[in-house]
């Protein structure tokens, strides 16, 4: 199915059997406001708290939502990656599992479809994060805009796009920055995109964190030289980007 209103939704969904369900109720919800059609992907990426049973069961009782287990967690771009294949409709996005999104952030980000290639939120809010998350966030930000002459608010949203566009870019990494490779690589292609502010909802940073671990932080090391290497030394990049509104 490829219907011009239809939106495929990846969700990354790694010990989080406390959360899943009400942030996949926001999700259905939203996309019954925006969109003719939609699927729902809950990647079950190797949990061992129930994060399973909860994801069948939310798939048992709708249709449009289908569960994936993982036995071995792929991390957070092996998951993106695994979602861009199977998704059926036009539009694809991904949401975490942990309900951080809010429904107006989502209401937001649907309103905007098909006014550029490229639809990228930004948290208006970012300041009520944590002050070690807030640098770190900060300082990944103006690298990626320093070595790839970007101008972007922020790298690690709910990027919005054409699935079948967004399949055609390989990204290497399965870090956490996946989606920052796969936006340089469309803008750096020609890609038109509008940024858009956003609320989030970031009570559920006090939980420990798996950005940071040792295997995301090397993958992110590896992503900057990797990207920097396909983009800038190889020429592999088109026009550039185009910014809309």
């Amino acid at each position: 199915m490829d219907a011009a209103s239809s939106i495929s939704i990846i969700v990354p969904a790694l010990n989080e059997a406390d959360r899943l369900e009400r942030a996949v109720g926001i999700m259905v919800a939203a996309a019954r406001r925006a969109f003719e059609a939609y699927e729902i992907l809950i990647f079950d990426d190797g949990s061992t708290d129930g994060t399973d049973a909860v994801a069948d069961r939310l798939a048992a009782q709708d249709a449009s939502i289908v569960a994936i287990h993982h036995p071995r967690p792929a991390g957070l771009g092996g998951v993106i990656r695994a979602g861009h294949q199977r998704a059926r409709m036009r539009y694809v996005i991904w949401i975490d599992g942990k309900g951080a999104t809010t429904p107006e952030a989502l209401d937001r980000i649907f309103a905007l479809r098909g006014q550029a290639d490229l639809i990228i939120p930004y948290p208006e809010n970012i300041a009520e994060r944590s002050a070690f998350r807030l640098t770190f966030s900060r300082l990944f930000t103006r690298l990626v805009n320093g070595l790839f002459g970007l101008q972007l608010h922020y790298y690690n949203h709910l990027v919005m796009g054409e699935a079948a566009r967004l399949r055609q870019v390989t990204v290497h990494t399965n870090s956490y920055a996946f989606q920052a490779e796969l936006l340089i690589k469309l803008l750096k292609s020609g890609c038109t995109y509008r940024e858009v502010g956003v609320r989030d909802d970031f009570r559920f940073e006090g939980r420990r964190t798996k950005a940071f671990k040792l295997r995301n932080i090397l993958g992110v090391l590896r992503f900057f030289a990797r990207t920097f290497w396909d983009v800038q030394v190889r020429g592999a990049a088109g026009p550039g980007p185009h910014r809309v509104g």
